[in-house]
């Protein structure tokens, strides 16, 4: 049975404009199984760390530069094989100083709850399953998953907030 991340635990990092880890806690190298500094410079989405399903990550990414946040419900798979499910916060990051503007971005994963882990996994199975059998073409994933979202009759950040908080 799927897991949330333990409650007294999150996973932390900072990204710079490009979402490429400048930062990441403690506990986010450990999951990983990793020291932060293999992290650094690394970007969010690629090939060698524990990303997946690719398109929630996308999805997020694509959402964050438009509104400047984004929340999702995702499975990390960690260094040992564990999967542990979280509720992310990706949102804008600023400078400290007045004029600095946006100097990257921050990631947030809390503990999912256990009515976000039930919807989601079954539809996150089968995207990893569908981005494994189409690599080269996205749409399929994407098209199953718009549907998924679409069937509740809520919009993707209303349903991981109600499913949050249920």
């Amino acid at each position: 049975m799927p897991n949330p991340l333990p409650k007294d635990q999150y996973l932390f990092a900072k990204l710079d404009t490009e979402f490429r880890f400048v930062y990441v806690n403690r506990f986010f190298a450990l999951l990983f199984g990793a020291t932060s500094q293999r992290f650094t410079g690394k970007p969010l989405l690629n090939d060698n760390n524990a990303v997946r399903p690719f398109y929630i990550y996308e999805r997020a990414i694509d959402e964050v530069k438009n509104r400047g946040f984004a929340t999702c419900i995702v499975p990390h798979k960690g260094s040992q094989g564990q999967i542990l499910w979280g509720c992310v916060d990706l949102s804008r990051r600023f400078g400290a100083s007045a004029n600095s503007g946006m100097i990257g971005y921050e990631f947030v994963s809390y503990p999912a709850s256990q009515a976000a882990i039930d919807f989601f996994d079954p539809i996150y199975q089968e995207l990893a399953r569908l981005e494994q059998s189409n690599p080269s073409d996205p749409s399929c994933a994407l098209h199953y998953f718009e549907e998924s979202i679409a069937a509740t009759g809520k919009p993707h950040d209303e349903l991981v907030h109600t499913l949050q908080n249920a």
